[in-house]
């Protein structure tokens, strides 16, 4: 979400954002014109193979980007398996002493191991609440991320976790599209994956779950015994019916969506009225019919290309149908714009 981000510089019409994930590297690149109400223009997209992260401390290869994807900076989006996300509240009006206060809210002892940001989602007064969003990266993934654009073009602008670029992202279309209604959205991830609601346009509830595709993609391989790409053309094909499987390995992510659910409508006194997804793995059938049946909501996924003009052959055909993909690039790409207007 914008001000998120670990930002380096400022002052950005023209950006790539890579959300750099296990299923694939997604690219986007946005500009903006001289008009700033104008919404940014699309001007390519690319879905790149994974990068290989070494365990042996060597050096990751530089990234390489198409000619297309040409912006002078970048912001990325990473996964962020170690990363912590919490929505915290204080009593009052919040100030700069909160600062201090989050590092022990947050529960981490080795302050120089993790970069910390945080964003003011409401502002209380005397006995009303401020509810804060606060993330912490450790610094070991930031400097790998970074290890992808070592020198030259483009250069780092940002990094942020690619569920809360996706939050980004949403923002400019469901929640704008629905400012008096609650609303959610599921990021679904390879490796991670995150619950978002908000309630008239304010985030109520974010949560980070240490739960992916991954998961699905390896029980079909060991029900089936199939490797993991036959597995990734079962799971996206929607011939065979796996809604049993689906159920039985999502389960303990299922659970606490539920749990989310009933908590977030209890203590905000409101009912979501519906379920937004992006996500690999959420153009499969047997996902949303497991997802709607869970939470009797309407599951819909979205595209976050619709929001912004796209410039002829910005999409390759081959990415038709895929968009939901480009969740966090775009949040990630557009937050900077907005950050730097």
């Amino acid at each position: 979400m914008g001000g998120m981000k670990f930002k380096f510089k400022r002052g950005v019409s023209d950006i790539v954002g890579v959300d750099i994930a296990a299923s694939g590297i997604k690219a986007v690149r946005l500009k903006r014109g001289s008009n700033a109400t104008m919404a940014p223009t699309l001007l390519a997209a690319a879905l790149l193979p994974p990068v290989s992260i070494p365990t042996d401390g060597q050096a990751i290869p530089a990234l390489t980007l198409p000619k297309s994807l040409g912006a002078r900076q970048v912001s990325i989006a990473l996964t962020g398996k170690s990363a912590l996300v919490k929505l915290l509240s204080f009593m009052g009006k919040t100030d700069a002493a909160i600062e201090a206060q989050l590092w022990e809210m947050m529960g981490i002892d080795k302050a120089a191991e993790f970069r910390i940001s945080y964003r003011i989602l409401t502002e209380g007064h005397g006995r009303t609440e401020s509810k804060v969003l606060a993330i912490a990266i450790p610094e070991a993934e930031i400097q790998l991320a970074l290890q992808l654009f070592p020198s030259g073009l483009p250069a780092p602008y940002s990094i942020e976790l690619s569920g809360l670029a996706s939050l980004s992202s949403f923002l400019q279309g469901p929640v704008f599209q629905f400012p008096d209604e609650t609303v959610g959205v599921i990021d679904f991830g390879a490796e991670v994956s995150f619950l978002a609601i908000f309630n008239k346009m304010v985030a109520v509830l974010v949560r980070k779950f240490d739960f992916g595709s991954k998961s699905i993609l390896t029980r079909v391989q060991e029900s089936m015994g199939v490797n993991t790409d036959t597995a990734l053309e079962i799971v996206s094909g929607g011939s065979i019916d796996l809604s049993q499987l689906f159920t039985d390995a999502m389960d303990p992510f299922i659970k606490q969506l539920v749990i989310s659910r009933d908590f977030l409508e209890r203590r905000e006194n409101c009912r979501i009225s519906r379920i937004f997804v992006c996500g690999g793995a959420t153009v499969s059938r047997d996902w949303n019919t497991v997802v709607h049946n869970a939470l009797g909501l309407p599951i819909t996924p979205w595209n976050p290309f619709e929001p912004v003009t796209i410039a002829p052959d910005a999409i390759p055909d081959d990415l038709k149908g895929r968009e939901t993909r480009f969740a966090a690039a775009m949040g990630a790409a557009w937050g900077t714009l907005d950050s730097t207007l």
